[in-house]
């Protein structure tokens, strides 16, 4: 295995979880290592994977996320994929991370909310887009039944 890597930041959302079944096709084909990584916003309370982040959570729960990002079913060999969690800004992070690993491609999910803020995308991927120097990726969210 080479030292190449795919960076899929993932929070768990269904455009998340989209995201990382294309990242780690592209793993595949890549022969590369897939790298997901988990932004806690500090003030937010880490919830687990079925529950929105609640206000107010006072120490980083590091361990519990990088549990549940270990436990996603990835077809993948165990080797082959690493789990970062940071605490922190989520845009400067994503890109932050992005340049450490040497990562040739950001693979991540947008939920495409609506509004004149968010014409095209989301403002996270926007912001990643602009500030990454490796290519990025954005995978949509599966549509909601009121869409």
């Amino acid at each position: 295995m080479n030292a190449k890597s795919i960076l899929c930041p993932i929070d768990f959302s269904p455009a998340s979880m989209a995201a990382l079944r294309l990242a780690v096709e592209e793993a595949k084909l890549r022969n590369a290592r897939l790298d997901l990584l988990h932004v806690w916003e500090p003030g937010l309370e880490y919830t687990g994977e079925e529950s929105p982040p609640i206000p107010f959570a006072a120490e980083f729960p590091r361990q519990r996320i990088e549990s549940d990002l270990a436990s996603l079913p990835i077809d993948l060999p165990a080797e082959q994929i690493r789990t970062h969690a940071t605490a922190g800004d989520t845009r400067h992070d994503i890109v932050e991370t992005a340049k450490q690993l040497g990562s040739e491609l950001v693979v991540m999910g947008t939920h495409a909310h609506h509004g004149l803020s968010h014409w095209i995308i989301g403002s996270v991927c926007e912001d990643v887009l602009r500030r990454c120097t490796c290519p990025v990726l954005i995978c949509r969210g599966p549509e909601k039944p009121d869409q």
